[in-house]
């Protein structure tokens, strides 16, 4: 009996149904509603409560670290992403308020603040457009041209609200025995014997020497005297407080 040949039938491929590629959609980060404050080696965030009470401190009590080993100097305000009034939005100003201002200094010592670029006191020089950094040339010079006008605190002051642009980080100074615009006039280099000396809580300072100190409930204390004097920082005292802007 002859043999009947087996047909081989290929069966179709059933097709593969594709596959929807899942697109990750990244929610941009709001800005936080705290103030940072930075102290020393840290950076401390404090929430914002009650919008006309203050809300910021300085942090713990201690001596100023300089940033000449990378560390965070006192007294750093970072307003980078403020939002006291809860809008998603950072706060385009807010006010800094000066109070409890006292002095034992024969000088006529001035304080106020100054743009800075990072945590370590860097300015930008807004002649050249160059970064600066603490003890470099020009670095006293740089920053007094980067000081916030209307923010010029001494032992008459009494009281001082200014307001202050929204989006910065600002450091702390203090010019002895003269004024900003009288160091820049008469002694934008910071020698001694020329004129007002200026002292920073960043870098080393002309001296070597510490100059501004950082105590709690948002107080700084300052020492006018080139060499650090009889280190009692009492030369000039205040408190600082970052509140909403009032309109």
């Amino acid at each position: 009996t002859p043999v009947t040949p087996v047909t081989e039938v290929e069966t179709p491929a059933t097709p593969v149904t594709p596959v929807t590629p899942v697109t990750q959609v990244e929610t941009p980060a709001t800005p936080k509603n705290n103030i940072s404050i930075q102290s020393e080696t840290n950076t401390q965030s404090f929430a914002n409560t009650e919008l006309d009470q203050p809300v910021s401190s300085f942090g713990r009590s201690g001596n100023v670290e300089t940033s000449s080993n990378g560390s965070v100097a006192a007294g750093i305000i970072d307003l980078r992403e403020i939002d006291l009034n809860n809008d998603g939005q950072i706060d385009e100003s807010v006010d800094l308020e000066f109070s409890d201002i006292k002095s034992n200094a024969a000088y006529r010592n001035n304080m106020g603040y100054y743009k800075v670029v990072n945590e370590q006191g860097a300015v930008r020089d807004p002649l050249s457009n160059e970064i600066i950094n603490p003890d470099e040339d020009g670095y006293a010079k740089a920053a007094m041209m980067q000081r916030v006008e209307g923010i010029s605190v001494n032992k008459n002051t009494g009281s001082l609200t200014s307001e202050v642009e929204g989006g910065l980080m600002l450091a702390p100074y203090l010019i002895a025995n003269g004024t900003a615009e009288e160091f820049l006039s008469n002694n934008s280099g910071n020698a001694t014997g020329n004129g007002p000396l200026a002292y920073f809580s960043v870098g080393s300072n002309i001296d070597g020497k510490q100059h501004i100190k950082q105590a709690g409930n948002n107080v700084l204390n300052f020492e006018d005297t080139y060499a650090g004097g009889d280190l009692d920082f009492d030369d000039l005292s205040l408190k600082v407080n970052i509140k909403t802007r009032n309109v």
